[in-house]
């Protein structure tokens, strides 16, 4: 399911249970408020009724009828037209009176469940399977002492609900009017957020090496622009990347060629008799086997960067970072005697985790440039300083121009006596693969200075 589909859908459901939600208690709502005002005007009336009666005098009254009516039809009509209502005026032992309902029967017991409540006070009661709001008032009347009766006023809450129900339904077409603005607000808004990731994912699928894409214009939230450089950025890299492989095939195409082409040259010369004399023969067979070896050491170098750009985790041990450097002066010591340069050690013994094999490569390629290019002597540093080891390699030599500063760790670049032009890259590849890093710059007396930093 697309990102789209899946926003608007959760937006509708958000905004159905929302919607829903709302409605409940809009109802809930206006069923108190009205539930409420009920009472009030429950109270309002039964004061005005029982106030009426209250002020009526005796004379008004038919005294031969009181045990019976109490009050007049006359006065009775002005109560009926004082509220809607239900008014049940009962005497003693809760007969009834009066009442402008048929349910209460003049003569009949008033005897309602629940209905026993204090002058003044408000309840609602069940009556034949009906709900009644009902308050009570103590009736007094002017002039005849002894009547002493009670009113009750009953409001059907039915009537109540109904006219709550009704407002109610009024307020639905403003709900549902609200809903579809949030619907189609909702839609605009799923539309906005997912065009953009539709056209990066378009300018990603476009994304091919050796081809500048480009970006397009995205108006977007912060997070999506955010992505967008990122997938900009890979395709920069990207290009980067495949440009490196294919200037490395060149490359290395070149560093292959030199050497098989001269083995080739004197194997053929040997062969077909060119090269008859033993001396020179000897001396073809001797750079035969050195371009051999050559390529034997290229391979190798080769096949370790493919195993490290394949992130191959190096086998990490507890080691002695002055050891590594020793065993490292020991495979150099040959190449340093040929070229009558002395290398001088000062070390601290200094700890680390780190892959042994390739930490010593690392060190011996470095060594290897620096007995290359130094006149006299190449000093190695081995020191502890914060929570990093630092091994410090310099020679007395002429220093690296700007160009081998720019370019020298880069793959196949050599200097002036280089050799496959891979020793560098290896050795920098080594100490990041360690979560380290080496630096490379001049002395301030000349010469080459590498500094290699690993953590402890």
């Amino acid at each position: 399911m697309k990102i789209g589909a899946k926003l608007m859908i959760s937006y509708l459901f958000v905004l159905i249970v929302g919607f829903a939600l709302s409605a409940f208690l809009a109802y809930i709502s206006v069923n108190i408020q009205f539930t409420e005002k009920t009472k009030q005007e429950l109270k309002i009336s039964a004061d005005q009724i029982a106030n009426t009666i209250n002020n009526s005098t005796a004379k008004e009254l038919e005294e031969s009828s009181y045990s019976e009516t109490a009050i007049r039809w006359s006065y009775l009509r002005l109560v009926n037209k004082l509220s809607d209502g239900i008014v049940v005026i009962i005497g003693a032992e809760n007969s009834i009176l009066y009442s402008n309902d048929d349910m209460f029967y003049t003569g009949g017991q008033f005897n309602i469940e629940n209905a026993e409540l204090e002058y003044g006070g408000t309840t609602e009661v069940d009556w034949q399977s009906k709900s009644y709001m009902i308050t009570k008032r103590r009736l007094k009347l002017t002039g005849l002492d002894s009547f002493n009766g009670s009113m009750y006023f009953l409001i059907s809450m039915a009537e109540v609900n109904a006219v709550s129900n009704q407002v109610f339904v009024s307020f639905l077409p403003g709900l549902v009017i609200s809903l579809a603005i949030a619907l189609i607000i909702a839609l605009l808004m799923t539309r906005s957020f997912a065009w953009p990731i539709r056209r990066l994912s378009g300018y990603a699928s476009s994304i091919v090496p050796n081809k500048k894409t480009k970006m397009p214009v995205i108006n977007a939230s912060a997070e999506i622009k955010e992505l967008a450089n990122v997938l900009d950025g890979m395709s920069v890299r990207l290009n980067e990347f495949y440009d490196l492989q294919n200037k490395s095939l060149q490359n290395l195409s070149h560093e292959l060629k030199s050497p098989l082409m001269s083995i080739q040259g004197y194997a053929e010369g040997i062969r077909d008799g060119v090269i008859d004399n033993e001396k020179d023969r000897d001396n073809s067979l001797k750079i035969i086997v050195d371009e051999t070896q050559r390529l034997k050491i290229m391979v190798e170098q080769l096949i370790l960067i493919g195993r490290m750009q394949a992130h191959e985790m190096p086998n990490l041990t507890r080691a002695s970072l002055a050891n590594i450097v020793e065993d490292a002066v020991s495979s150099v010591g040959g190449l340093a005697i040929k070229n009558s340069v002395t290398i001088n050690i000062k070390k601290q013994d200094v700890f680390l985790y780190a892959d042994i094999e390739k930490l010593e490569m690392a060190i011996i390629n470095l060594l290897s440039n620096c007995i290359t290019y130094a006149k006299k002597s190449v000093h190695i540093e081995v020191y502890k300083k914060q929570d990093a080891a630092y091994v410090k390699i310099y020679d007395d030599g002429d220093g690296f121009s700007n160009t081998d500063k720019e370019h020298m760790f880069e793959r196949f670049y050599k200097g002036k006596k280089g050799g496959t032009g891979l020793g560098l890259n290896i050795a920098k590849m080594i100490a990041e693969s360690h979560g380290g890093k080496i630096e490379a710059n001049n002395n301030d007396d000349g010469g080459a200075c590498f500094t290699v930093c690993l953590p402890i």
